[in-house]
């Protein structure tokens, strides 16, 4: 590979003519130095396009999680309120902690509560954040 001076090589061919002389250049764009290359910018083209792909795939995903989420909600609150019903609570959803300790009695259970679900559900909301955190970060 030819080495250009002031501007690094970058391994790899050129899209528009097949030569082997690719430099970052300006900018940070990978271009051809053939003087002969019909496009000298195709390769940064070609990432570029990648990329926004990736983050147009990336952001479908977010939306139909979001979409599944709201879902869930929904269907979690619908059934707090048949649950708050069935055990006599009619005017007000007292809340899940009173929720499963009233299960909890009414079953027969003693002892403290398994938490491994809570911790769970802690765990899967801080990397839910995460991911949003990055998602807002690279969004235009």
């Amino acid at each position: 590979m030819p080495e250009q001076t002031g501007f690094p090589t970058v391994q790899g061919h050129c899209p528009a003519c097949d030569s082997t002389s690719l430099f970052l250049g300006s900018g940070g764009y990978v271009t051809c130095a053939r003087i002969d290359c019909p496009q000298p910018d195709a390769a940064s083209i070609r990432l570029e396009k990648q990329s926004s792909v990736e983050l147009n795939r990336l952001r479908a995903d977010l939306e139909d999680q979001r979409k599944a989420r709201q879902t869930a909600a929904g269907a979690a609150d619908r059934f707090r309120d048949v649950l708050s019903e069935a055990l006599g609570h009619d005017d007000e959803n007292p809340g899940d902690d009173a929720l499963i300790a009233e299960l909890r009695a009414h079953f027969g259970k003693t002892g403290p509560e398994p938490t491994r679900w809570r911790d769970f559900l802690t765990g899967a909301e801080a990397i839910r954040d995460q991911i949003n955190a990055a998602h807002r970060q690279e969004a235009p």
